[in-house]
């Protein structure tokens, strides 16, 4: 999945991007922790495809607007969320650890990609 990458123009520290895809009753769900904004759809892929859209055209209207991006990026999403994350990520693990099989790659591979969307604070 790509995402985008933004930086402080300040510092040029660059804000990592946390991002899940799961499933619930029946639903795939795309969640990005970090924009707090959520996507569905009835594959993992769409809903993957969903988040993209959703996060490339959360950032450049909040970034369009000229006005400061404080508050909005970042935007963190609640604390159920982020414990749904990391839960996922230590099981991933331990299968790993235990089976000696990788983890399933695919469109929750997060990669930044194009040129650093530059915030006007540091994060």
């Amino acid at each position: 999945m790509l995402v985008p990458r933004i930086v402080c123009a300040e510092c040029n520290q660059e804000l990592p991007i946390k991002c899940q895809l799961y499933k619930s009753n029946d639903i795939f769900y795309g969640e990005c922790l970090t924009l707090n904004l959520l996507s569905h759809g009835a594959t993992m892929d769409e809903a993957a495809r969903r988040l993209q859209v959703a996060m490339f055209s959360y950032v450049a209207t909040v970034l369009r607007e000229g006005a400061s991006a404080e508050g909005l990026i970042p935007r963190y999403a609640p604390l159920p969320s982020w414990i749904r994350y990391y839960s996922s990520k230590l099981a991933n693990r331990l299968k790993y650890l235990f089976s000696g099989k990788p983890p399933i790659s695919g469109p929750t591979l997060i990669q930044p990609t194009g040129e650093a969307l530059k915030v006007a604070h540091c994060l």
